[in-house]
C-alpha cells in the first residue's frame, strides 16, 4: 500500500498526500503561497495521468489553499469535506480569514504573495460519518471526528486484495513533533477529541498518515495512540494551570508558546496562526473543564 502513497507537498513534508490506482486522489492541498510547486509535483508523480478528487480532512487555510492550482490544472476535479466545512468555504468572513493566515504563511516561508480567487477555494460534495466513495482499486470512507475543528474528517482508506488499512487522520489527533510528541489541537472540543481519538484508534488501521507529518506503523509503534492520548491529557493539565494564573489572555498565549511553539512548528505555522489556535484551545479549557466562560 505504501508503495501508492506520495509526498507532493509544496513546502515542507507531511502537508499533502497522493495516492494513485484507477482513480487518483489527494488528501489536503497546503497553504496557497505553495499551492503552485504542489500542484507540479502532484502533475510529476501522476506522469500523465488525471486527479481525480481531493478530500479535505478541514477548512483550515493549510489544508485547502492549494485547491486553485489543482483545479488550474484538472478542472473536473472533484472535492469532498464534510458538510460544515462545504459552508465555511462559502462564508465571506472565513474566506477573508484564509487569505489573511495565507498572507501570513507567504511571510514566513519567504515567498511572494499567493494570487487566487475565493471561489476557486469551493468545495463540491460533503461526506458524513460512515459514507465511501468507491475509486476502483481503492475505498475512502469518511470517519467524523470533531475536536480541532467542527468539521474534521479522517479518513479509513482500504486496498483491493491488500489486508492493511490505512487511516488518513485529522489534526484531532494533534500534530506529531517525533520525540516532542503530539502538539495539543482541540480547538473546539477537548472532551470530543478525545472521543475521536479513541474512535480512530478502534478503526484498528495498521498504518496510521499523520497531518503535517507522514506514515506510521502501527506495528512499529503499537503505543502510538496511548501516546497521542497522553500529551493531549497533559497539554490540557498545563493550560488549566495557564488559565486559572493571574496572567492576561495575551500573557497566557505567550506562555503557551514557550511551551508548545517550538523550532520545529515554526515553519508549518506562522505565529498569528499559532496565536489564534491556543486562544481557542484556551477558551475551550475554560468552558469545558473548567466550566468557566470569562
Amino acid at each position: 500500500m505504501i508503495n501508492h502513497i506520495y509526498d507532493v507537498s509544496g513546502d515542507l513534508p507531511g502537508n499533502v498526500f497522493l495516492i494513485k490506482g484507477e482513480k487518483n486522489f489527494l488528501f489536503d492541498t497546503g497553504m496557497a503561497c505553495c499551492g503552485e510547486k504542489m500542484a507540479e509535483r502532484t502533475e510529476e508523480a501522476l506522469k500523465g495521468e488525471k486527479l481525480d478528487y481531493v478530500f479535505l480532512t478541514h477548512s483550515h487555510y493549510d489544508h485547502v489553499s492549494g485547491l486553485p492550482f489543482l483545479r488550474r490544472k484538472w478542472p473536473d476535479l472533484t472535492v469532498y469535506t464534510a458538510p460544515h466545512g462545504k459552508g465555511v468555504l462559502e462564508k465571506e468572513s472565513a474566506l477573508a480569514a484564509i487569505r489573511r493566515m495565507n498572507l501570513a504563511g507567504a511571510k514566513v516561508q519567504n515567498m511572494k504573495e499567493p494570487a487566487y480567487e475565493e471561489w476557486e477555494l469551493r468545495a463540491d460534495k460533503t461526506l458524513t460519518d460512515g459514507q465511501s466513495v468507491d475509486l476502483g482499486s481503492w475505498q475512502v470512507t469518511a470517519v467524523e471526528t470533531p475536536g480541532h475543528t467542527r468539521d474534521c474528517l479522517s479518513y479509513l482508506v482500504k486496498r483491493r486484495g491488500c489486508e492493511k488499512a490505512l487511516l488518513m487522520c485529522c489534526e484531532t489527533a494533534g500534530v506529531y513533533a517525533g520525540e516532542a510528541g503530539f502538539m495539543p489541537c482541540f480547538l473546539v472540543g477537548y472532551t470530543s477529541a478525545i472521543q475521536s481519538i479513541e474512535k480512530m484508534k478502534g478503526l484498528g488501521a495498521q498504518l496510521i498518515l499523520l497531518s503535517h507529518y507522514g506514515i506510521i506503523s502501527l506495528q512499529q509503534s503499537p503505543d502510538i495512540w496511548e501516546k497521542c492520548l497522553e500529551d493531549a491529557k497533559k497539554a490540557k493539565s498545563v493550560m488549566e494551570k495557564a488559565v486559572l494564573s493571574n496572567m492576561t489572555e495575551e500573557e497566557q498565549i505567550k506562555a503557551m508558546a514557550e511551551v508548545f511553539w517550538t523550532e520545529p512548528v515554526w515553519p508549518y505555522q506562522p505565529f498569528d496562526a499559532f496565536a489564534a489556535n491556543m486562544k481557542a484551545m484556551l477558551k475551550t479549557v475554560r468552558q469545558e473543564t473548567l466550566g468557566r466562560n470569562f
